[in-house]
């Protein structure tokens, strides 16, 4: 459980991490009350929980662009930036042992020395210059990639990092964008695995959803975006596999997150056998997600499935 969204943040006072000479600085790392910049769209982000003052600008008619490795410096502050290796054990700016998150429970690091390369950061972005950027650093068995996953803001002189998290997901198939929960900033990961399957593979698409709280991200919610299972014998009087999918559309609105869900079935001709359609909603209440209804694919699909796994064959006595 946690406090609702960083309003609920204690401003304390600010604790520096290291001093350092290189292109960045100083890095300070707390909750400060307030954005050390004057820019007035400040207010529609979280408080910082980690600050690097940056070096003037050169060319001030442009908006200022960090560098990867800059990227890498403002999130793990002892990466060496001269020989672009990371420590074996690296703390993040907040403090925090970086890779003893659950996400990387399984996975190996991309290479030893950890050294990050071109493509090994992900980025997605909202209004007001706040990106989302992951930092892939691990990868599993299974071909996914795992690594922290930052909310970051550049502006003036200084870089902002408003909340860590981890991540694992498909490492070409991720994307990272923001969404607006009322006056809660969420911050969203979309693991694709259903663009480009094959026509017999079954498929899950989802959207995982999260809230930066007090330097973390805090997962609110995954969200089965699209589903794809296949079933033989599940719907009565018809023979042959069947396709179900699962479709949800999310809307982000102020008491939560509306889902339009539907689940429709076909047959091996792709005739469409049946299709239904609910809404429900993850309602944001005491700090937590809370659904209104089961899922409709738990009420088509997984009954249907459940009731036909658990149906003897003919002829053989019921328990």
């Amino acid at each position: 459980m946690w406090s609702k969204g960083a309003k609920q943040v204690r401003p304390v006072a600010w604790q520096t991490l290291g001093a350092f000479f290189s292109l960045f600085g100083v890095i300070a790392c707390a909750e400060p009350a307030q954005s050390v910049s004057s820019d007035p769209s400040r207010r529609g982000a979280p408080l910082p929980a980690c600050v690097v003052r940056l070096p003037p600008q050169k060319n001030t008619a442009f908006m200022r662009q960090l560098t990867d490795e800059q990227y890498w410096k403002l999130v793990f502050p002892g990466y060496d930036e001269q020989a672009g290796i990371l420590p074996e054990s690296p703390l993040t700016c907040t403090g925090q042992s970086a890779f003893k998150q659950p996400a990387f429970e399984g996975s190996e690091v991309s290479s030893s020395p950890l050294r990050p390369k071109t493509g090994d950061l992900v980025f997605g972005g909202g209004a007001n210059r706040i990106k989302v950027v992951w930092l892939k650093t691990h990868v599993r068995p299974d071909g996914d990639a795992v690594g922290v996953l930052a909310l970051v803001r550049t502006v003036d002189d200084y870089a902002e990092m408003y909340a860590l998290g981890a991540y694992r997901g498909n490492a070409k198939q991720s994307r990272f964008g923001l969404e607006r929960m009322g006056s809660e900033l969420l911050v969203t990961a979309l693991d694709d695995r259903c663009t480009g399957r094959s026509e017999n593979d079954p498929c899950d698409t989802t959207l995982v959803t999260y809230m930066p709280w007090a330097g973390e991200l805090k997962e609110l919610a995954q969200i089965p975006l699209q589903r794809v299972r296949f079933a033989t014998g599940s719907e009565p009087g018809v023979s042959g596999k069947l396709e179900y999918t699962l479709v949800t559309s999310p809307s982000f609105k102020p008491e939560g997150i509306e889902l339009l869900e539907q689940v429709s079935a076909k047959d091996a001709d792709g005739r469409e056998l049946r299709k239904a359609e609910h809404q429900r909603t993850l309602a944001w209440s005491r700090d937590r997600m809370t659904p209104s209804a089961d899922s409709l694919w738990d009420r088509i699909f997984v009954a249907h499935d459940t009731a036909v796994s658990s149906t003897p064959p003919t002829g053989s006595a019921k328990p």
